[in-house]
């Protein structure tokens, strides 16, 4: 788990749940960990690498859970349908 914290895509992704009060877990199985987190009753896993490859990997995996959190929430469903 010491290299996983210093993961810059692992960083974001704990810091982005934390702030939605979302509970997450590290799956380490396999050649890349997952991440496995509870948004609003839905369970989302993002499979991310040891290492990102460039600099663009941490804000694509904030934004999958971002938008992960928004399709969870019925009320940015309702503002989709308007």
């Amino acid at each position: 788990m010491a290299g996983l914290n210093n993961n810059p895509i692992y960083k974001v992704l704990r810091r982005t749940a934390e702030e939605n009060g979302a509970p997450f877990t590290i799956q380490q199985k396999g050649k890349h960990p997952k991440f496995i987190v509870n948004l609003r009753g839905r369970v989302h896993k993002i499979v991310f690498s040891w290492s990102p490859s460039d600099h663009r990997a941490p804000i694509s995996a904030q934004t999958h859970l971002e938008r992960g959190n928004q399709r969870s929430d019925p009320r940015s469903r309702e503002r989709q349908l308007r």
